[in-house]
């Protein structure tokens, strides 16, 4: 697939589901332990991304964590 860009990055942005599911972290699982599940979970094949991030924006403390 031909692209005009030069790179793409993904960006999966996590705010409002904050309201509507349980906590994203507890006292067993921190952030960090999330992003690792997820990493694992992503396909070997990223596509067109060369990179991509997650962005968890939970008030307060915001973070983001490079998924590759």
């Amino acid at each position: 697939m031909e692209a005009a860009c030069d790179e793409f990055v993904l960006l999966v942005f996590f705010n409002q589901g904050v309201m509507y599911n349980t906590p994203i972290q507890t006292p067993r699982r921190n952030a960090q332990m999330i992003v690792d599940d997820v990493r694992m979970a992503m396909p070997k094949d990223h596509g067109l991304f060369s990179r991509a991030y997650l962005f968890l924006a939970l008030s307060p403390g915001e973070r983001a964590f490079q998924l590759w």
